[in-house]
């Protein structure tokens, strides 16, 4: 009995450290939800050739900002269509003080399984690379794409989320970090449709 217990106790720890090493109970933000509907005849193919070649969502997106920011360096995409970098840097001003700020993100798109979805996918942008001001305050960008076959041709519900970073503290600073990170999900949006109506044709 004894020793069951044991086990028992070094199964829990090393359950618990799996958990807390991997950031499995890291703080999730809901960033916005965006559903949308597009034309084709033959929509589940579109849906997957899009998903083939995210570096051309990202070819296709253009960042927003508001007035209190200042571009420093243009956005910019490389790697591959599978797993695009994305990167540009900003001069954010917040309480009287400008710091700048640079966005580095690895970007992957993954199917996922669950839900009513005909499709899902997770999509994803590693943000850890970005300067400590940007990945202390939110690390990892997520944006979870349902896809459902329509008589006319498919729809699409866009949930995006962001991970709090290591430092994050609900500061002024980490607030204008989520305000700059929700700005950037509708043009992500337009360029998802975008990039599905590319592959209509």
């Amino acid at each position: 009995m004894r020793q069951t217990l044991s086990n028992l106790a070094v199964f829990f720890v090393a359950s618990l450290t799996v958990i807390f090493s991997s950031g499995a109970w890291a703080t999730m933000d809901s960033l916005a939800a965006k559903p949308f509907d597009f034309k084709a005849a033959n929509p589940a193919q579109v849906m997957q050739a899009t998903a083939n070649n995210l570096k051309d969502i990202f070819l296709r997106y253009k960042p927003e900002f508001d007035s209190s920011t200042k571009i420093i360096t243009p956005y910019a995409v490389s790697g591959t269509e599978t797993n695009p970098v994305i990167s540009v840097t900003v001069q954010k001003c917040v309480l009287f003080m400008c710091p700048t700020i640079t966005l580095d993100g690895t970007t992957e798109i993954k199917p996922i399984s669950g839900g009513s979805c005909d499709a899902q996918y997770l999509l994803s942008a590693d943000l850890t690379r970005s300067s400590s001001l940007l990945a202390n305050s939110y690390n990892e960008l997520l944006v979870n794409i349902c896809y459902h076959t329509t008589p006319t041709g498919g729809h699409i519900d866009i949930k995006a989320s962001a991970q709090r970073g290591p430092s994050y503290s609900g500061n002024p600073l980490d607030k204008e970090v989520f305000q700059m990170l929700l700005l950037q999900i509708a043009p992500m949006s337009a360029a998802l449709q975008k990039s599905l109506a590319a592959n209509t044709h």
